[in-house]
This record gives structure tokens, sequence and C-alpha cells, in this order.
């Protein structure tokens, strides 16, 4: 069954781990060859994390469930920022940079802990923002004090890279 685990939704897979009937070894070493056997092909997943994901399912499977999700495996487009990894937005030349500016986002990726970046305007040419944290599995919180945000300074237009 390990072989097709890939196959699987994650509410599926959350619940075959809960029940120790797979080991999230077992589902991300799965779903890492799936992404080796097609994406050649179809380009899906531009930087696999194997090791990295290993690792997070070796402490998972010896760790009690944190959450309703736990062990599950999951894919992050290169254009969110997750530290240790470069945030690209396609762009080959950026495939090697990883910001050491996204240290402040550390604590609530450790953590588990959702939160959202709002833009704020601009001053002397340079981006403002805030950052909002809400509790363990509360995005809801984080999107509502995100929108809140957004509906009384209006929405910031993108800096213009030219000027």
């Amino acid at each position: 069954m390990s072989n097709e685990l890939w196959r699987h939704s994650a509410t599926e897979l959350a619940e075959l781990i809960r029940k120790k009937d797979v080991s999230s070894r077992e589902v991300v070493e799965s779903h890492l060859n799936r992404i080796e056997a097609v994406n050649p092909a179809v380009n899906a997943v531009t930087r696999v994390l194997a090791d990295s994901a290993l690792d997070a399912a070796d402490q998972a499977d010896a760790s009690a469930a944190s959450g309703p999700l736990h062990g599950v495996p999951f894919t992050i487009k290169e254009n969110i920022d997750c530290v240790g990894s470069p945030t690209t937005h396609g762009v080959p030349a950026m495939a090697d940079i990883t910001l050491s500016r996204l240290a402040f986002i550390t604590p609530g990726n450790l953590l588990g802990i959702p939160a959202v970046s709002v833009p704020m305007g601009v001053h002397d040419g340079l981006p403002l923002g805030v950052q909002v944290y809400a509790d363990r599995w509360r995005e809801d919180l984080c999107l509502a004090a995100a929108q809140l945000i957004e509906d009384e300074v209006g929405l910031i237009c993108p800096i213009d890279p030219v000027t």
C-alpha cells in the first residue's frame, strides 16, 4: 500500500498516520518517489527538499500528534517565504539566494503559528507592513485581522521597481 500513498487525500493520510496504519516517513517516501517519477515531465516541484521532509517525517513519527494534519507532507510554492529555502518567484537567478531577512518569521514557522503579512504603505521608497500572528489552527483570525487592516488602510499599490 505504501507505494500508492501519494494517491490519498490529506485527511485520509492524517487518519492513516493517526491510527498508525502507516508512518509519516512512509507517506513522505511515497510522495518523493512520485515526484521523482513524474516531475521531469511536468516540472511542478522546482526544489525538492527530500532530506528535510524525511527529517520532519521522522520527528512527526516520534512525537505526539500536534494537530489534525500531523505528519502529512505538503509543498510550498516558491513564491511563499519559507525559512531556509529561496523565495525565487520563478526567477532562476534567485535559485541559490536564501534571504536572512526572513528571520523575523522564524518563530511562527517553528511553532506552526499562522501568520499573514499586510502591506501598510511606503516611506522613503521602502515598503512598510505589519505581520499578524494568531493561535495555532486559527488562520481565520489572521485573515480577519488582515482584512480589518486592509479595510482601514486601503489597498496598497505595488512599488514601481523602475523608480
